[in-house]
């Protein structure tokens, strides 16, 4: 009986996980472009497309996260290439936990449920960028710490 309970419990995890990322993914998506830093991020990215890479590195716009969201931006509006910019990286996220197979802990909903609690991930600013390295960083090291797993060290230091 307690095994039953405990399988409906992970199942009703799961699902509410997921059903909250789809509610905070439609939240986000409504709400105006330009809010908070994104506004900051959306005149960096047209300065680079009207006045090109070299221009934005001598006035010291920083880089890293635009080069991702700059060829998003030729198809979508700047302020939803940043949004989708950011939920590639999540995806890549989802997927880089899904290939070390933590997924099967319960504790990764509740990790993912914390992270998307803030939703973060969907407005245009670089936290996201920041946030995913962050954790998968801290994720090898625990793992080479623990030795679990000698072959990760090389994605620890890049």
């Amino acid at each position: 009986m307690n095994l039953k309970l405990e399988l409906l419990t992970n199942r009703v995890l799961k699902i509410s996980v997921v059903l909250f990322i789809m509610l905070m993914c439609y939240y986000h998506m409504l709400s105006p472009a330009g809010s908070g830093d994104e506004a900051v991020f959306m005149i960096d990215l047209d300065y680079i497309k009207t006045n090109g890479w070299i221009a934005a590195i001598q006035k010291g716009i920083g880089l890293t996260y635009l080069l991702l969201a700059y060829p998003l931006s030729y198809i979508l509006t700047d302020c939803l290439a940043l949004r989708m910019t950011n939920v590639m990286l999540l995806l890549i996220l989802f997927f880089y936990y899904y290939k070390r197979g933590e997924i099967k802990n319960k504790l990764f909903y509740y990790y993912f449920l914390f992270i998307c609690g803030f939703g973060f991930f969907l407005l245009g600013t670089n936290d996201t960028l920041f946030i995913v390295a962050m954790l998968i960083f801290f994720n090898e090291v625990y793992k080479f710490l623990e030795n679990k797993e000698k072959k990760s060290m090389p994605l620890l230091w890049s």
